[in-house]
C-alpha cells in the first residue's frame, strides 16, 4: 500500500485511507487468489472517500473474478 505525503500531507488522511484500503481488503474474497496487489492512493477530498471505497470495491471484484477464470 502506498500513500504518499505528496497527495495527502496530513499523516491523519494518509493513515485513513490506509485503513479503508485494509478493510475492503479484508471483506472482499481476493485473499484466496494467492496474488500480490500494490495499491496506490492519490489524493482525494473527504467527500469522494464514498467513491473512492466503490471504486476499489469493483476493482477488487474484478480482480477476483479474474482470478477465478484461470
Amino acid at each position: 500500500m502506498v500513500v504518499a505525503k505528496r497527495y495527502m500531507p496530513k499523516s491523519v488522511d494518509r493513515n485513513q485511507a490506509k485503513r479503508e484500503i485494509r478493510e475492503l481488503f479484508r471483506v472482499h474474497e481476493i485473499k484466496g487468489c494467492g496474488i500480490d496487489l500494490v495499491v496506490m492512493a492519490r489524493g482525494s477530498e473527504r467527500s469522494d472517500r464514498s467513491a473512492c471505497r466503490d471504486g476499489l470495491s469493483k476493482l477488487f471484484n474484478r480482480v477476483a473474478m479474474r482470478c477465478t477464470e484461470s
